[in-house]
């Protein structure tokens, strides 16, 4: 049990946002930005100061 956690932090340690957000953007042909977008158009909470 022991060695499967050190594995699984050590793993953690290895990857970072930034890498997930690289390997995220060699594949999205800007469908995903596209539908992310779309979604916080519709849900995103206006904020009444500035609007």
């Amino acid at each position: 049990m022991l060695k499967a956690e050190q594995a699984y932090r050590a793993e953690l340690r290895r990857v970072t946002i930034a890498s997930i957000l690289d390997d995220l953007n060699a594949k999205d042909d800007g469908s995903i930005a596209a539908r992310t977008n779309a979604f916080l158009a519709i849900n995103e909470r206006r904020s009444a100061i500035g609007a």
